[in-house]
């Protein structure tokens, strides 16, 4: 009895075996397994080579700084500033990594209360160049008129206590900060939801989640994109679009600079346990990681060295 039960034991082992081989045969290619036969998907890098992406404030800073991270990956990245000059400055030291590789500059001021007509004329603008390049020569087109990838890192911070901001100073971080990103987006998102496949990426700020004084409004519209965000990720995550937020704390860049260089520097890195003020790259190298997942969505990911952490 006992070596009968034995040698069903080790037929029963062997059928579960194949039945096991049978049924995740078709997964092996896609599936690696771990010790305890726990199964993990293999995703292949996402390749940026052929996707078009626009980063406002991509002329310096940060947005700059995820501006050239794109190109360095093979994205077509254009640039959306108010600064002429300072766009094309930076649309020229963009990296080109393959030959059908093209950057663009476009210019808008996106704190004016005309900001939507002005990207309303943008879009127009190169709707209409890249409908005549496609017709002459389809790789002669610097800018696309659709966007795999939007970044909006254009940004207005503050440096007033409530009760002395004006309200011209108001409108102009509420319309950088939170109108015209919204804006922006419900233009370019269409092509996102025909193709299934987007990324739409919010700069943020510790600011909205911890605040500061002498910041109340940029907090308020830093937040304000957050809960944009979150809810837009419920309404396209289903057309492969995520949405989120990636909120940075001091990071050394031109706006950050009068912070980071006064005395009340030493006592901002007391707070942050990482013990330093954060890079360009810290930011941009998180990006990277959103537009490459394609189950991140509706986040708001803190990047300040431990400066704020949230549940």
């Amino acid at each position: 009895m006992t070596c009968l039960i034995k040698s069903n034991t080790t037929l029963l082992k062997r059928i579960a075996s194949r039945a096991t081989t049978s049924v995740f045969g078709q997964y092996q290619s896609n599936y690696s397994t771990s010790t305890n036969n726990v199964y993990y998907k293999q995703q292949e890098p996402i390749s940026l080579v052929g996707k078009n992406a626009l980063v406002t404030g991509g002329s310096r800073g940060i947005g700059y700084g995820i501006a050239h991270e794109l190109a360095e990956r093979g994205c077509n990245v254009t640039i959306l500033s108010r600064d002429e000059t300072r766009g094309k400055e930076a649309l020229g030291s963009l990296p080109l990594t393959h030959q059908n590789q093209r950057h663009g500059n476009l210019v808008a001021d996106l704190s004016s209360s005309n900001a939507p007509k002005q990207i309303d004329s943008l879009l127009a603008s190169l709707k209409s160049t890249t409908t005549t390049d496609d017709q002459q020569d389809s790789s002669s087109s610097s800018s696309s008129s659709s966007f795999d990838i939007i970044v909006h890192a254009a940004g207005i911070a503050q440096s007033s206590l409530f009760m002395r901001t004006n309200p011209e100073e108001t409108t102009s971080i509420i319309n950088t900060n939170l109108v015209s990103p919204i804006y922006l987006t419900r233009q370019l998102i269409k092509p996102m939801v025909q193709s299934k496949w987007g990324r739409i990426i919010f700069i943020g700020s510790v600011v909205g989640s911890m605040g500061n004084k002498g910041q109340t409004i940029y907090g308020a519209s830093k937040m304000g994109v957050v809960g944009f965000s979150t809810s837009l990720s419920k309404e396209v995550g289903s057309f492969g679009i995520t949405s989120n937020v990636v909120s940075p704390g001091y990071t050394e860049t031109d706006m950050t600079a009068s912070i980071i260089q006064s005395p009340l520097a030493s006592k901002i890195l007391e707070k942050i346990p990482i013990g330093r003020f954060g890079h360009v790259n810290d930011i941009s190298k998180t990006v990277m990681f959103i537009i490459e997942s394609d189950y991140l969505t509706g986040q708001n990911i803190h990047v300040n060295g431990g400066l704020f952490t949230s549940p």
